[in-house]
């Protein structure tokens, strides 16, 4: 076919032309492939190896063992205190709103999380001057350790 200057013109036929424009190629598909492989084993491994070892009960330096916050907890103390009446009555007390926090996200620090010996008695110093030296303040406490929970106070009288 020619065209009107006269040079040789070959019309072609375009497969798929009706089809709208084809995205543009990003990635060969092998890489593709690969990555879909990896992330499935990448899975298969993190699933597989926490059902093996606290399931099944099993040890393996390969599926080594979970642990969610390791170490993060130490020497929390979970904290009661109560009011103990002459007529054997025991009064619990709740620590943020007899401090003056209704809302618990309000309250400091070093109230909100009780650390060690030492918060718990910090923590009932403050609550002994609001509640008065005439009260029989008392607290029972445990700490935090790796091996669980030990008894710190048990009915302990807050000076």
């Amino acid at each position: 076919m020619r065209s009107d200057s006269g040079h040789q013109v070959e019309r072609v036929q375009v497969d798929g032309a009706d089809q709208g424009p084809r995205p543009l190629p990003s990635e060969p598909q092998f890489v593709i492939v690969c990555r879909g492989i990896i992330f499935v084993l990448m899975v298969l491994h993190i699933v597989g190896g926490t059902f093996y070892r606290q399931v099944l009960k099993g040890k393996s330096y390969v599926f080594r063992p979970w642990r969610m916050f390791h170490a993060k907890g130490l020497h929390i103390c979970d904290v009661e205190f109560f009011i103990r009446h002459p007529d054997g009555r025991i009064e619990k007390i709740d620590h943020f709103k007899t401090l003056g926090y209704d809302d618990f996200l309000k309250a400091p620090p070093y109230i909100r999380r009780i650390h060690g010996e030492e918060g718990v008695l910090r923590v009932g110093r403050l609550i002994r001057a609001k509640v008065g030296h005439a009260a029989d303040l008392r607290v029972n406490a445990r700490i935090a350790i790796r091996q669980g929970w030990k008894p710190l106070y048990t009915d302990k009288r807050v000076e």
